[in-house]
């Protein structure tokens, strides 16, 4: 059967050799009183009643093309050892012969990874997969009976499609794509704010003020959802929407990314493959955001890369802030003292940046001493355990978890630790709160009665300033 859009985007530039194998959507969740018989079952019986997650993608043909494959009758691989989430996550699936899923379960630390090509889901999609798993939320209906939709979308023309004819307008002479830098790793920060415009204009200045220019071009992902019974379906619906801002013409950057994103969303219609087509390029934007609510459960979260964006913002709300997630190139690695000689990001940036460290200059442990509290000591202590740090290992109360080498796995063990001791603590408090005075103070005020449930995570999260997100765009810009 022939393939979606939004499929032929995650599966044809690979095949063609025009760009490296997709990178996959992956998860790790955190289960408790794992039955193995039972999660096998679930999983068995969710992979049978979706076609997509059993399909793959033969290539004797021109183009690819889906075919069905029965059900498989081992679905969820048991391994032994302790958990390797990067590894999970950096899995490459060969759609020729191997279906787009790959589940895997930890019994010595009750960790579920689930890796997906984005050819059989986005990251609503994946979303459905874990609470079909951990609460048996049902999910309905078939990705095919909707992908024939977006094929239609090749049919459609300027002349009879005013949100077509919108887009081509708008996106005219877009500024010239820039060799992307390589990545090296992930960090996140905090925004006092969950609002859309706002997260976006941040990002759009610091780029702006970084170097990139005025004429600052991302994409903003749309569920693309809005058809009936298509919010419980597994499959790659998700479109993304480009968000061009001239941030030359405005005093009011929050104001214009406003306007933009409402824009966008009016005429939300157009699949982002056709427009690249009648405009004759891969990828119309580097940059792109993704604001999403907290998943349950996670550990770790790896959310969808499309063909040709090379860094990419995962923003996780709640109800008045968010956290940013975000792929650093190399260089920030490598030069570590460029984070804190950036400028500042804007206008608006220093009014919505809130530093998930105090420092980020350089990588040195023992940072700000010595810890002096009771709780300050016990996290310390708790975390020479996790690392396994030797007794003249410095640990300052200013360092990191992260930064000391803690990762996902670690932030698990380190909570577990803390437990044994009497702490109560929860996995989302290490990664909103890695500055080890910063997580003391929350350990002091937190008991076991009132730790909250683990929520989500990012991989391997530290901290970035507006410096270090200006930064990100200058260097992303001279190349």
């Amino acid at each position: 059967m022939p393939i979606s859009l939004s499929q032929q985007a995650a599966l044809v530039p690979e095949r063609m050799g025009r760009s490296t194998p997709a990178t996959a959507l992956f998860v790790a969740i955190e289960l408790a009183d794992v039955d193995v018989s039972a999660l096998e079952q679930v999983v068995a019986v969710l992979l049978a009643d979706n076609e997509i997650l059993r399909t793959v993608y033969p290539d004797d043909r021109r183009l690819p093309y889906a075919k069905v494959l029965p059900a498989p009758t081992t679905a969820v691989e048991v391994v032994g050892s302790d958990p390797d989430l990067d590894a999970d996550a950096a899995h490459r699936f060969d759609l020729v012969d191997e279906i787009p899923i790959r589940i895997r379960f930890y019994p010595s630390r009750s960790v579920l990874s689930i890796a997906v090509h984005p050819v059989a889901a986005d990251d609503r999609a994946l979303d459905l997969l874990v609470a079909a798993i951990t609460d048996g939320t049902p999910v309905a209906g078939q990705f095919g009976d909707f992908g024939g939709a977006q094929l239609k979308n090749l049919a459609a023309t300027a002349a009879n499609d005013p949100a077509l004819a919108y887009w081509t307008d708008r996106l005219a002479d877009l500024p010239d794509l820039v060799a992307a830098p390589p990545l090296a790793e992930t960090r996140s920060f905090r925004l006092p704010t969950a609002d859309t415009a706002a997260i976006v204009a941040v990002i759009a200045t610091a780029l702006r003020d970084a170097g990139i220019g005025n004429d600052v071009v991302v994409g903003l992902v749309d569920p693309a959802r809005s058809a009936p019974g298509a919010q419980h379906v597994i499959g790659p619906f998700a479109n993304q929407l480009v968000l061009r801002l001239d941030l030359a013409a405005t005093v009011d950057p929050i104001a214009a990314a406003s306007q933009a994103v409402a824009k966008a969303r009016e005429h939300a219609g157009t699949r982002i493959e056709r427009l690249a087509h009648l405009l004759k390029r891969d990828s119309l934007f580097q940059v792109l955001i993704s604001v999403r609510a907290a998943g349950r459960h996670e550990i770790a979260r790896r959310i969808a890369r499309p063909h040709g964006v090379a860094v990419v913002f995962d923003v996780v709300t709640d109800a008045d802030s968010a956290v940013v997630t975000v792929d650093l190139p190399a260089a920030f690695v490598e030069h570590a003292e460029r984070l804190a000689a950036g400028s500042p990001a804007g206008q608006y940036g220093p009014a919505l940046f809130e530093a998930a460290v105090p420092e980020f200059d350089h990588y040195a442990p023992g940072q700000g001493g010595e810890p002096v509290t009771d709780d300050e000591r016990a996290i310390a202590a708790a975390i020479r355990v996790v690392l396994d740090l030797d007794a003249d290992d410095e640990v300052g109360r200013e360092d990191t978890f992260f930064s000391l080498g803690g990762d996902s796995i670690a932030a698990l063990r380190l909570v577990t630790v803390l437990a044994d001791d009497g702490h109560a603590l929860d996995v989302q408090t290490v990664f909103e709160y890695p500055v080890i005075a910063q997580l003391a103070q929350q350990l002091a005020n937190t008991t076991p009665e009132q730790a909250p449930a683990p929520s989500t995570a990012a991989m391997s999260a530290s901290g970035l300033d507006g410096a270090a997100l200006a930064a990100l765009g200058r260097r992303f810009s001279s190349k």
